[in-house]
């Protein structure tokens, strides 16, 4: 009975596929380590690491082989590993489906070794049926003269050190240190410090002026969030990237579009704005209950949908086409207008577009930017404008910042242009006091383009 109590226990340790330690056996090791650690007296060169190999798009795998493949695939990688790390060292586990954990003790020369040959070891192809796969891998590492010497301490090293690996994409591998534990401490304030701002209602919703090319006795508006906070203005790529992995992005979002709209309406009434441009999410735009939810929220403080304009970016159509046609057709029926974000970066059909009620295409400003400088990009620009032309689309032309590519734009026959050679993002408020000075210019004059970013 023992004998089988044991075997269990052990088996219980063992992850069945790889047949190496699993998750839990792998924070065991790791906390008798450090304890062992503790107890030494004497300070030691050698430290308790903890490392993580993150498999990248292991799906496509999976796609191209199969799952017997796939788990083929695992096998290997985990023989590797294993192979790789001096047994009396460390441990190699299986952490999740497609993360492997290496637990090791050592020098930081002797650890950084280690994760060398792990390196070379997994960009070696696996074969598989004839077929070579080719593997996509990053790796998370920390140790605890940095990190702290308890488990939950390494784990959430490796764990931040896993998110900025997420977020930056270029990574195959990053220690933590230093730097990156003083990043790590300042993204966790200023995640708190989202929270409570969202909680507070601290968020704003800013508009920049889109003007008619030709001119004319109104303009366009896009909606941009921003964060008054100590004094300045915090922009949305700090502030949205950790709304969305703190899941307070809905919240906020909700807040700053309704805010947006009920400022607004006031000045479509007065004839002084056409339209209200907002950014929607691939992800939000996919919600089944997406149209209809917007459709009540629009009802409900009487904002008219015909003066609405969605933006989706390019790259968003080609996730789901079928999904994305039914949405925006669903839109259009309700009078809300479909504008095509970031348009000229080279991911969409033309012909999904020409088949799809598309209002307005906004031509990407890494376009508008070389269009002084680049013979190419005019000519791109050029055939962009023509081929909206074609098929009754409105072309906006962002990031203009000069006068020169506010006259070269309007000879190419852009409708409409956008960027600071216009204005800034500016509140309510500014810009209730800066729409008589924009309606007044023509949008090829140069217009006063003093600072607009009081928070007033």
């Amino acid at each position: 009975m023992q004998e089988e109590r044991d075997r269990i226990i052990v088996m219980s340790k063992i992850d069945p596929l790889t047949q190496l330690k699993n998750r839990r056996a792998l924070f065991e090791h790791l906390k008798s380590e450090l304890q062992s650690q503790k107890r030494k007296r004497k300070k030691s060169s050698q430290e308790v690491w903890f490392a993580v190999v993150l498999l990248k798009r292991f799906k496509r795998i999976n796609a191209y082989v199969g799952e017997i493949g796939g788990d083929t695939a695992i096998q290997t990688i985990g023989y590797r590993l294993n192979q790789c790390v001096d047994q009396d060292a460390g441990i190699v586990a299986r952490y999740s489906g497609t993360e492997f954990g290496i637990a090791f003790t050592g020098t930081k020369n002797c650890f950084h070794e280690t994760i060398q040959s792990i390196r070379k070891a997994l960009g070696e192809v696996i074969l598989f049926k004839g077929k070579e796969i080719q593997l996509d891998f990053a790796i998370a590492a920390a140790g605890s003269n940095v990190a702290g010497n308890t488990v939950d301490a390494l784990r959430t090293a490796v764990d931040s050190t896993i998110s900025k690996i997420r977020r930056e994409h270029e990574q195959a591998l990053l220690f933590y240190d230093e730097a990156l534990h003083k990043e790590t401490k300042q993204r966790k304030l200023l995640e708190e410090q989202v929270r409570s701002s969202v909680i507070d209602g601290e968020f704003v919703s800013w508009f920049q002026p889109i003007l008619f090319a030709k001119g004319a006795d109104k303009i366009n508006l896009e909606a941009l969030a921003r964060w008054p906070k100590n004094g300045g203005i915090i922009t949305p790529d700090k502030f949205i990237p950790i709304a969305t992995e703190t899941g307070l992005w809905e919240v906020l979002d909700n807040q700053l579009f309704l805010s947006a709209c009920n400022q607004i309406r006031p000045l479509i009434d007065l004839n002084l704005v056409q339209d209200l441009s907002v950014n929607v999410s691939p992800i939000k735009f996919a919600a089944s209950n997406f149209v209809e939810r917007l459709g009540d929220q629009l009802a409900d403080i009487n904002f008219p949908p015909e003066r609405l304009v969605l933006e989706i970016t390019e790259s968003a159509l080609v996730e789901d086409t079928e999904l994305f046609r039914r949405q925006i057709y669903a839109l259009h029926a309700l009078g809300i207008k479909i504008a095509v974000d970031d348009f000229g970066t080279g991911y969409s059909n033309l012909r999904n577009l020409i088949e799809l009620p598309i209002d307005s295409v906004k031509i990407d400003r890494s376009l508008i930017k070389s269009l002084i400088t680049d013979d190419r990009a005019t000519m791109l620009v050029s055939t962009l404008v023509q081929w909206a032309r074609a098929i009754n689309v409105s072309v906006v032309a962002e990031g203009v910042e000069t006068e020169t590519q506010a006259i070269l734009l309007r000879a190419l026959g852009c409708n409409r242009l956008q960027g600071y050679h216009f204005g800034r993002a500016m509140s309510s408020k500014r810009l209730v006091d800066r729409i008589p000075v924009l309606l007044q210019q023509d949008s090829n004059s140069d217009l006063d383009n003093e600072d607009t970013w009081d928070a007033a």
